[in-house]
């Protein structure tokens, strides 16, 4: 197993300093500080709640957390499936970079790859080759965090693929918040994000969704619940104040109003 001094001596790449896979069920709650790396995650089954500096973040299944250094990092599993994930503490000079690489930033720093097979592969075969008892050439490591960082920059919201030349405001705004964020920016934040007037986006929704910015943000912060109430069994106040609702009934009013029912009993329907 390399010691952290032979990393940076190795050269200009990325190679991993710590390697944890978390199997098993019951409430996990891991806090650290990233110092000179990034910390990578990959979750495999169950969801895990992180909390960071700059927001707090549901990881489903399939998705990727890249966080840049010098952040306050929790992890919490409490209910749900059994928690399957993959986590890993890079370092080196170009490890930084990486952040820019997946696409992903300090607030939205979730992403959900489209080749979740190929992407869990090369977690399995970067934790492999960390466990090895034999050295393993930096070149296999800097292979697959880069083609990790491919996949993920390929369907993060500021990806090329979420540039076309005939992408919406509106549909370049909606894929935004679907991105994983969950302490969810106002219209105002989200005009910014979007580098537009609040104004603008609001014509923008209007013209395309026939629908305010507030009720698109409300519509995706809804579905987000939605995915908590069917693969967690997180009471409806969590999920409440994770999916950013002023209270439990401030949500169950808003999900009435949308599904024409109650979470519980959207929750009961999907197990039944």
């Amino acid at each position: 197993m390399y010691f952290q001094e032979e990393f940076i001596q190795a050269g200009t790449g990325i190679f991993p300093l710590r390697h944890e896979v978390y199997v098993g069920p019951g409430k996990i709650t891991n806090q650290r500080f990233i110092h000179e790396g990034i910390l990578l995650g990959y979750d495999i089954e169950g969801a895990t709640f992180e909390q960071t500096d700059h927001g707090e973040y549901f990881v489903l299944p399939g998705q990727v957390i890249c966080l840049p250094p010098k952040t306050w990092h929790t992890v919490t599993e409490d209910g749900g499936k059994p928690l399957q994930s993959i986590w890993m503490e890079l370092v080196g000079p170009a490890a930084e970079s990486l952040v820019k690489l997946f696409g992903t930033s300090a607030l939205c720093p979730v992403v959900q790859p489209t080749a979740r097979e190929e992407v869990y592969r090369l977690f399995r075969e970067i934790g492999v080759a960390f466990h090895c008892p034999e050295r393993v050439h930096p070149a296999h490591f800097m292979q697959r965090f880069y083609r990790i960082a491919e996949l993920c920059h390929e369907s993060s919201p500021d990806g090329p693929a979420l540039k076309r030349a005939d992408e919406s405001l509106a549909e370049r705004a909606k894929r935004i918040l679907e991105s994983g964020l969950h302490l969810f920016p106002n219209a105002s934040r989200l005009a910014e994000k979007l580098g537009v007037s609040t104004s603008s986006l609001l014509q923008g929704c209007n013209k395309e969704l026939g629908i305010s910015t507030t009720t698109l943000i409300t519509r995706v912060k809804l579905h987000k619940a939605c995915e908590l109430l069917r693969i967690s069994d997180h009471k409806l106040l969590h999920i409440a104040q994770s999916c950013g609702f002023q209270s439990q009934s401030h949500f169950i009013s808003a999900f009435r109003s949308h599904f024409k029912t109650t979470p519980t009993v959207w929750r009961n329907s999907c197990r039944s």
